[in-house]
């Protein structure tokens, strides 16, 4: 039933943890506990993106998406959900790829 697998990574945990490595370990944990489930269609949501510097964010994005695995053309949604920005757009991408439509390529500011 399931058509796909939205995956949150924080981009500042309060643990001190690397976001890279969460975003592994859970990768590790899903295709362990089903290979099949592992490979759906994967949009990764980059959270708390208020709580980046404002200057610093598109390099932490990029450097993110590329630390794990996001091809050129693969681009992360960006979230913030105590601002509401990048919202509308995971929105978007959920349901496109609901529907089999093509998702948007490049991450919106």
């Amino acid at each position: 039933r399931t058509k796909a697998i939205v995956h949150l990574v924080d981009l500042a945990p309060l643990d001190g943890s690397r976001p890279v490595d969460n975003y592994r370990t859970i990768r590790e944990e899903l295709h362990a506990f089903s290979p099949t489930l592992a490979e759906k269609p994967e949009i990764v949501v980059f959270s708390k993106v208020d709580l980046v510097p404002e200057e610093e964010r598109t390099k932490r994005v990029r450097r993110l998406a590329t630390e794990i695995g996001l091809g050129k053309d693969e681009h992360p949604v960006v979230i913030s959900a105590a601002t509401g920005e990048g919202i509308r757009e995971l929105l978007e991408r959920c349901y496109a790829l609901v529907k089999g439509e093509a998702l948007p390529t490049e991450w919106r500011r």
